[in-house]
């Protein structure tokens, strides 16, 4: 069954083969109204911990949305350990600079002169 196309959502939940997940409310809205999915559509979940799965639309709600998990897509890779090395400058541009390196993945920040 080929997945290129196929929605890829976050779930907190833990990912299993034959698991069964409740999409949250944000992502049931999402899933319903703005894609459209619908009982047997597919898709990708994965929770940051056990891989990439392939799910399958189970039943659906006015405001709700079961999801079947079928088999594991990949295995959870570990991040790369990426450092940023930089000079000090004004606070505010440095404050941005951290936040943006941490929403990069960036796992050590080290000023330098």
């Amino acid at each position: 069954m080929e997945l290129r196309h196929t929605h890829r959502i976050f779930v907190p939940n833990p990912l299993a083969q034959g698991a069964n997940v409740s999409a949250t409310p944000d992502q049931a809205h999402h899933l319903l109204n703005v894609l459209r999915l619908r009982s047997g559509d597919v898709l990708r979940l994965f929770n940051g911990r056990d891989g990439e799965y392939r799910g399958e639309v189970e039943s659906t709600g006015k405001k709700t949305i079961e999801i079947k998990v079928h088999e594991q897509i990949r295995p959870q890779q570990a991040e790369p350990d990426l450092w940023l090395c930089c000079a000090p400058i004004k606070k505010a541009h440095f404050d941005t600079m951290i936040e943006k390196a941490t929403e990069l993945g960036v796992s050590e920040i080290q000023p330098y002169k």
